[in-house]
């Protein structure tokens, strides 16, 4: 990269790390703040999912909107709307947690097309591995994050927790204000053009498939796995933060070797070992007894976790014109979430009808179906720039 475009990213990676502290802080025990608050299973199960599949969902338009707007302004508008969205949602009523939510998960989404517009730019050769090293780089906050939001809950309670990831998210918008990117744009006719060719491809579909079975599968689960730890394993919120802190540092570890892996054996291969590591760890889980069983299925899940996403967008990117990169990545995250969103109704039912060990093993059964499209796909290889 030249002096400028590496100072750009830079500070790309700086603000981005503050976003990413800011989420890690507040999200990581926001299923025991709804506990607290009153809120019903399905309620929690349902809000604490809302978040990623609704950026599936939102990636359409904040893709759009991407391509289409300065970077610089992406962030800082980012910032300042996520800032206010975590005000309300730290006492949020019922009847306000749906909206806020929504709100608050449509900037994280714009914040994360951003990044792809920004990677696009950077050439084809060893996507994956730039695409790793921006995860590992603007994800070290996730380490420190879930672990320190134990400790401020237990000492200063949960308003404290809000109050502070509030003050970390709006530091991050000064920093973006100093980000800027030149390219080149196209005419808005043509780019929807290119989009609707790249929609009818039988790569995209396929994958795309692949991706909602898997989602749909892991986000049915995914809500309920903190209140299994709590409830029915008895543990502490500080020792579910550390759990969740030492799966960051775990996924951390891995996250470049995901890249190098998906450039030299392929992003088919990477998914797969992406979809058997998930399975593994929540089918490990449902059967564990005690904390040392817990952190076993921690770490086997979070060490093939960090192969999801450098694969499913270097195929994404690679489908798609830099022109429309952050559009096509969106169209294929709007199918995927749309698909995903009522998933945490099957994890309660589950819950409830079998025992939450019978859900965490039926998730992961779910989950290996995925491997059936993703075997048909015929993946593309690197391009020379």
């Amino acid at each position: 990269m030249k002096n400028d475009s590496r100072k750009t990213f830079l500070l790309f990676i700086v603000s981005s790390s503050l976003a990413s502290l800011s989420h890690s802080l507040w999200y990581t025990l926001f299923p025991l703040h709804l506990e607290r608050r009153g809120f019903q299973l399905w309620e929690i199960g349902f809000a604490s999912s809302l978040i990623t599949t609704l950026s599936f969902i939102l990636a359409l338009p904040a893709g759009l909107i991407v391509d289409m707007i300065p970077i610089r302004f992406s962030l800082v508008l980012a910032a300042i709307a996520q800032t206010a969205m975590l005000h309300v949602l730290k006492g949020a009523t019922a009847s306000l947690l749906a909206a806020s939510i929504t709100v608050y998960t449509f900037f994280v989404t714009l914040r994360g097309q951003a990044s792809l517009r920004l990677l696009s730019r950077l050439g084809s050769r060893g996507w994956a591995l730039k695409y790793s090293a921006f995860l590992f780089l603007s994800s070290l906050t996730n380490v420190i994050g879930p672990y320190l939001s134990g400790l401020i809950v237990q000492q200063a309670g949960f308003n404290e927790l809000f109050t502070i990831s509030e003050a970390v998210l709006l530091a991050s918008a000064p920093v973006a204000a100093t980000v800027s990117f030149r390219e080149s744009r196209q005419g808005h006719t043509s780019r929807l053009r290119v989009v609707w060719r790249t929609a009818h491809s039988s790569e995209l579909l396929l994958l795309t498939f692949s991706l909602a079975l898997h989602d749909f599968s892991v986000f049915s689960v995914m809500s309920y796995t903190t209140l299994f730890q709590l409830n029915v394993l008895g543990l502490t919120p500080y020792e579910v933060g550390s759990l969740v802190s030492l799966g960051s540092a775990v996924s951390l570890a891995s996250q470049l070797l995901a890249g190098y892996f998906t450039d030299r054996i392929g992003a088919k291969a990477a998914l797969a070992l992406h979809y058997a590591g998930v399975s593994a760890g929540y089918a490990l889980m449902g059967f564990s007894r005690d904390l040392k069983s817990l952190v076993a299925a921690v770490i086997v899940q979070n060490i093939a976790f960090p192969f999801d996403m450098p694969a499913r967008r270097k195929i994404l990117t690679f489908l798609a014109h830099e022109s429309v990169v952050a559009t096509v990545n969106g169209l294929s995250d709007l199918v995927v979430g749309a698909v995903t969103l009522p998933s945490p109704l099957l994890g309660g039912y589950l819950w409830n009808a079998a025992g939450p060990r019978a859900m965490l093993v039926c998730g992961a059964a779910l989950n290996l179906t995925a491997l059936a499209p993703l075997a048909m796909l015929r993946e593309k290889r690197e391009i020379t720039p």
